[in-house]
């Protein structure tokens, strides 16, 4: 542990530690190399569980089909949630380990034993999956610097900065780097069999997905504090938390605790910190209260989280849709693969909208207030509209090109109009004889043939540049 936290940073009566990696996974044997997997076992809630049935209730209909499409299986669509959950003994993953690095806020060595207390696989439609890691540090006397920093070293997926070590797991004797284990995990979601798990670090890691983030994880954090202080000194405990803390609290948190402060110690202790940013989230409280001690925590990873990864799902989808949006020369190549492309971005993005945007989540009054927040700190509403936008110049452009083809055929239509009377009254000027005829059947069958080759190139010609750009 470092020997900064354990002086400033108040100890734990519980916690709550997920690491989230959003990603990008392709069509095809993903899913199926997961549902035939032996280490990956589907989850599902039990509706005969009342606990599990009133977290599906906490959402709107529309959701709870989306979420939780086993709480009304004849109206799941496809694209909703399906989970797994990684099963260690077949894995042959220790549930325990050390993790060891250097503390990425003051430098100092850091070693601390943990626990994995689940690990699942979460896919979406839309070809976006999470892999959530939860962790529980196992140090003695265990701080929230420690939490903090455990949380910090283990979401590092690259170096932030050039020579920087990642951090060395340690499990049952081996020893690894924590893309290496991502990587592994990660392994049927990308369409590849699992091979065997590293046991030499290597600091560079081949993902078999895509990564919204290139060198980090999101945190997803609760601390539960033990009201004991480790100091008397206010000041210096809540200007610690803010500096340890992996996730910024927010600037009502901040005001809060700085008039509670004040008031005294009594005050201070029913302070909540909370945060949101698009990196993940947390939220702080002390054990002074049954409901931070007993509910909070299982909310937190429960109906809380499932608000969260709603939002970051959106969020997901928003920034994938903006990617394929930008391919400007596959969407607009004008070949049958193009036009397959196109058919099924279309398609993902009235699925989307259909699906995933909406303003109301839930009734109930903290749900919301959440989703606000996580809509705020991910500006999703922003992304939203470049989805818009990005989508109607799309449309615009098929439309122009479309029009012009059509301008192209009606131009035909009327050069046709106008041609091939003048031909059939041919014989006005030059007579009956036989050879007028077999003019006229030879000049309106080459006409015919020229209009009708010039109207096929108009159809299938690739757009001219300047539709293009």
């Amino acid at each position: 542990m470092s020997a900064v936290s354990q002086s400033v940073s108040p100890l734990l009566y519980d916690q709550r530690t997920l690491i989230v990696l959003p990603f990008v996974y392709s069509e095809g044997s993903g899913k199926a190399l997961l549902d035939s997997s032996k280490r990956w076992k589907p989850l599902r809630l039990d509706m005969q569980n009342e606990l599990d049935l009133e977290r599906t209730r906490y959402f709107m209909p529309y959701i709870r089909r989306f979420l939780f499409p086993e709480a009304e299986p004849s109206k799941a669509s496809a694209s909703a949630c399906k989970r797994y959950q990684l099963d260690f003994e077949r894995t042959g993953l220790p549930r325990e380990g050390t993790l060891s690095g250097f503390d990425n806020q003051d430098g100092h060595p850091f070693q601390a034993p943990f626990e994995f207390k689940r690990i699942e696989l979460m896919l979406f439609g839309y070809n976006i999956g999470f892999l959530v890691i939860e962790l529980k540090c196992l140090s003695e006397m265990t701080t929230f610097a420690d939490q903090m920093i455990l949380a910090g070293l283990f979401r590092m997926l690259a170096p932030y900065v050039v020579g920087q070590k990642l951090p060395v797991l340690t499990l049952d004797g081996k020893s690894l780097n924590v893309p290496q284990l991502v990587s592994n995990l990660l392994s049927e979601a990308g369409g590849r069999t699992p091979g065997v798990l590293a046991t030499t670090p290597a600091q560079v890691a081949e993902f078999p997905v895509s990564l919204f983030y290139d060198d980090r994880m999101m945190t997803y954090c609760f601390s539960c504090l033990s009201g004991k202080l480790p100091t008397s000194d206010l000041i210096q405990l809540d200007r610690g938390m803010r500096k340890q803390t992996i996730i910024p609290f927010d600037d009502d948190s901040v005001q809060k605790s700085q008039i509670a402060r004040e008031q005294g110690d009594e005050q201070w202790l029913q302070c909540r910190w909370q945060g949101f940013t698009k990196e993940g989230g947390v939220l702080v409280a002390f054990d002074n209260e049954e409901f931070n001690r007993i509910h909070l925590p299982n909310y937190f990873t429960t109906y809380y989280f499932d608000v969260f990864i709603f939002a970051t799902l959106q969020r997901a989808a928003l920034l994938n849709l903006n990617e394929r949006l930008s391919d400007i020369p596959n969407l607009t190549e004008d070949t049958w693969s193009s036009r397959k492309v196109l058919r099924k971005l279309r398609h993902d993005i009235l699925l989307f909208r259909n699906q995933c945007c909406f303003s109301q989540v839930t009734l109930r009054e903290r749900g919301l207030q959440l989703w606000r927040k996580w809509m705020s700190a991910y500006d999703n509403e922003t992304l939203m509209t470049e989805v818009d936008h990005q989508s109607k110049e799309l449309e615009s452009y098929f439309q122009s090109v479309s029009r012009e083809r059509m301008e192209w055929v009606a131009r035909i239509g009327g050069f046709l109009a106008a041609v091939v009377p003048g031909i059939l009254g041919m014989n006005v000027v030059l007579g009956d004889e036989p050879w007028v005829t077999n003019l006229k059947v030879i000049l309106i069958s080459t006409v015919s043939v020229a209009c009708g080759i010039f109207a096929l190139y108009i159809l299938v010609r690739k757009p001219s540049a300047e539709h293009r750009t």
